[in-house]
């Protein structure tokens, strides 16, 4: 089959070439794409000159028709049901087991053809009753109708959601070949997921970052330097490009280097991974200027993607959906892919999988960001609600069930406060709010010194900078008092954020930007001063020009990754050696942001 040259370290083919090899495919190959060869030849039910074409246009596998013969039956892969096979089915028919709608053989469901064939073709001992013959010729006239209404023998992706097919994202003309463009992609990667990385022992292992000792012994694992997840690989690329964009290329640059860097390795040795964090690097923020980071910095994923995977591999059209959705800000298009892309995952590693949680915290985060929240609520009902369900079970004197871990609970917590607020439904956003002061309160009197880089105290800093805005919200609907409480709990937000991250992070000095000029706003000059003199760097001319990498982008001493991976690592610490912060004093400042939350809303 493939040169050695045209065979990756894994044993993958390399997709960049789809030049006629010259030598037969080896062992290794055929066990790497034997599901999919089954799949398209018996079950798909596609002539065996079809399925040649097939993987030597999709997948660069060339064998020929003697070839694949003499592999089926070393499988025992056969289009005929032989006689057990018939005779099972119908006994389980006969007894209520199953029915003519459900059945199926092999663990597929059944093509009646075949069985009428095999009937007629006479089984020893078996007769088939005359209601049973009427319903079986019945299904093969609805077979053969199905097959004249859609194209002949198309290689189709089975249990891929119906809704996709039948609930077109909304398109206009221009967008057409676009929408046609994502159906390709989310099959081909369906495919691509289903083989090589939810395939049991499958290479492209779709959690990477797990620790050395669960990777098999020989394969081959990239440096500790090049082990990076998803989201920090993510994290890194989205922020340098909001930078680039911004027209801060100095400190976009160190962001945008550190994703590039491994870019490549991650798609030629565990692209798997990758297509986990490209739906949110390529978020929809109006931005059609992805294409200058090729000449600035670096190259953009999508043609790192096309030069190591070549044209074909689903990473590569994955990268050019999006990459096209965002230049031409076809917001809906990547929408409406990202959302049958999360149902992938929860279809194959359930939905209460960390890395399904994740996609869909990130899908649920991008939806309110772009302000779609009907959307957003329907999502979250749908995929996050029943995992996160515990939390509001527990009578108000018992402590609160904690689902996955803290981090990520609070986390959910914050957002669905974040998205019932403004949807204006500020009762149940106050409810959530109260929900997370319990979990917090708990917490802290559990924990007795804090560790910048925290993920409980980021979730917490966070959490009352969203107890700020609901207070916020309150002043401008009801009383005026509720700005002085919005101001107090910014103030123990920044506090908090600068002892997580750092005074010199972006995120404490925004934070401490914005609060500054609401102090100016409403007249309080001596706050202002005071922030302006505890935070000078904030007020020091084009400091955003030269913002650094902080401690919060360290690796993290237990799990190796960034942040943003918390849900992954219950022990996620990014700081060696900064001083710890007091817990006491922590408590008392979180306790004054939450004391101000009314006991309902009126």
């Amino acid at each position: 089959m493939p040169t050695s040259q045209s065979v990756g370290s894994h044993g993958f083919l390399d997709l960049t070439s789809l030049r006629r090899p010259s030598h037969p495919p080896n062992a290794a190959d055929w066990v790497c794409f034997r599901t999919r060869i089954i799949e398209l030849y018996q079950n798909q039910d596609l002539p065996l000159h079809q399925v040649c074409s097939f993987m030597e246009a999709t997948h660069g596998f060339f064998a020929s028709p003697k070839m694949y013969k003499d592999r089926f039956r070393s499988w025992d892969v056969h289009k005929k049901y032989n006689e057990a096979d018939v005779r099972n089915l119908f006994e389980r028919l006969a007894d209520g087991s199953t029915t003519f709608r459900d059945a199926k053989i092999h663990g597929h469901p059944v093509k009646w053809a075949r069985v009428r064939r095999r009937v007629s073709e006479g089984i020893r001992g078996f007769q088939l009753s005359s209601r049973h013959k009427r319903q079986l010729d019945c299904l093969v006239q609805e077979e053969k109708l199905a097959r004249q209404q859609t194209p002949s023998h198309a290689p189709q992706t089975q249990n891929i959601e119906d809704a996709f097919i039948n609930n077109a994202a909304p398109s206009s003309p221009a967008l057409e070949a676009l929408d046609r463009r994502g159906h390709q992609v989310l099959v081909s990667v369906k495919a691509y997921l289903t083989e090589r990385v939810f395939a049991s022992g499958g290479r492209g292992y779709i959690e990477s970052w797990l620790p050395p000792d669960v990777i098999p012994v020989g394969h081959r694992r990239a440096s500790f330097s090049e082990m990076i997840h998803p989201s920090e690989l993510n994290q890194n690329l989205a922020r340098g490009l909001s930078m680039l964009i911004e027209g801060r290329d100095s400190p976009a640059a160190p962001f945008l280097l550190c994703a590039t860097n491994v870019t490549e390795t991650v798609l030629a040795q565990e692209h798997g991974t990758l297509t986990s964090c490209l739906l949110d690097a390529f978020h929809p923020r109006n931005i059609p200027t992805y294409p200058r980071i090729g000449h600035t910095i670096s190259e953009s994923t999508f043609t790192t993607a096309r030069r190591t995977l070549g044209l074909r591999h689903p990473v590569t059209l994955l990268c050019e959906f999006l990459h096209i959705c965002t230049i031409n800000q076809a917001a809906s298009s990547i929408f409406h892919f990202w959302g049958h892309f999360c149902r992938l995952y929860a279809s194959a590693l359930t939905i209460k999988s960390p890395m399904t949680i994740y996609i869909n915290q990130k899908y649920l985060e991008k939806l309110i960001e772009v302000c779609q929240y009907d959307e957003a609520l329907a999502h979250m009902q749908r995929s996050l609600d029943p995992v996160f369900s515990s939390l509001f079970d527990s009578p108000p004197d018992v402590a609160v069930d904690i689902p996955v871990n803290i981090p990520a609970s609070l986390w959910y917590l914050r957002h669905r406060a974040r998205l019932l607020r403004c949807l204006g439904d500020f009762g149940q956003a106050l409810a959530t709010l109260k929900v997370s002061r319990r979990v917090i309160t708990a917490e802290l009197n559990k924990l007795r010194v804090g560790i910048a880089g925290s993920p409980i105290l980021e979730e917490i800093f966070r959490t009352i900078d969203e107890v700020a805005l609901y207070h916020a919200t309150q002043a401008s609907f009801t009383a005026e008092e509720y700005s002085q409480y919005s101001f107090l709990a910014q103030e123990v937000a920044v506090t908090l954020c600068a002892a997580v991250r750092g005074d010199q992070d972006s995120k404490t000095l925004s934070m401490v930007s914005t609060l500054e000029q609401n102090y100016r706003q409403i007249g309080l000059a001596d706050r202002a001063r005071s922030l302006r003199e505890a935070y000078p760097r904030v007020f020091a001319s084009n400091w955003a020009r030269f913002e650094t990498m902080s401690r919060h982008h360290f690796p993290c001493r237990s799990c190796g990754n960034g942040p943003n991976t918390q849900i992954f690592c219950d022990q996620h610490m990014m700081s060696l050696d900064d001083p710890e912060e007091d817990m006491d004093v922590i408590a008392y400042r979180v306790g004054i942001a939450f004391a101000f939350l009314p006991e309902r809303y009126d």
